[in-house]
């Protein structure tokens, strides 16, 4: 019994002197004696604080292979029949879609009109009316062009038709655009609608009239 207990207190001093002699083997090697932290790095025999980066780049270092996935941001998108399926690669590059406010333009309307018994008979003629309806085509093309920059699908081609109604002084009375359900996406009849209210008409010595016009879009 006596030897077996001199065995095992024999073997532990053994074990003991072993990790006593790897302790200090490693120190050896580090010039500071293993007193650096986390934080710290040997240079020489002195530890020294490291670089913000480099603590900050630490424990992605400690994760070989680990990437951050980018979340992808979508942008809100609305105004129009095709605005719930609008896709995502539009909402991230454009900014949210808003139409144009045409609340306050009147529609065309055939309600009888007072007319001035001291205006003369004059009207503009056809030719007159379509030279400035065709200046206003590439505002049109513009509202087209909107809409399909916003809408995953080909919005397709179609007839706007204008019923406009002018007054002696040139200016648009009221307004209204019919058009197919493809071309009534993000804001198109507003816009048109608008385009055609803020134009200046030539004025002249009549009653107030009515113009009918169509643009052909495709």
């Amino acid at each position: 019994m006596g030897r077996f207990f001199a065995g095992c207190a024999v073997s532990l001093l053994a074990c003991a002197a072993g990790y006593w002699l790897l302790h200090v083997q490693n120190q050896s090697d580090d010039p500071c004696g293993g007193h650096c932290g986390e934080t710290t790095q040997c240079v020489g025999t002195v530890c020294e604080a490291l670089e913000d980066e480099e603590v900050a780049a630490e424990p992605d270092s400690k994760k070989p292979g680990k990437k951050r996935r980018k979340r992808r941001r979508k942008g809100r998108r609305g105004g129009g029949a095709s605005a719930d399926n609008a896709g995502d690669e539009a909402g991230d590059d454009l900014p949210p879609f808003e139409p144009v406010n045409d609340r306050h333009i009147p529609q065309f309307s055939n309600k009888p009109i007072v007319l001035d018994m001291n205006a003369g008979s004059e009207r503009l003629s056809d030719h007159v009316v379509d030279t400035h309806m065709n200046r206003l085509t590439p505002k049109f093309q513009r509202c087209i062009t909107t809409a399909s920059t916003y809408s995953d699908d080909d919005i397709g081609g179609g007839t706007l038709t204008f019923k406009i109604q002018l007054k002696p002084t040139g200016k648009v009375a009221g307004v209204s655009v019919k058009g197919p359900s493809n071309l009534k996406v993000f804001g198109i009849i507003p816009c048109v609608r608008k385009v055609v209210y803020d134009h200046k008409f030539p004025s002249y010595d009549g009653p107030p009239m009515g113009v009918d016009f169509s643009f052909e879009v495709g």
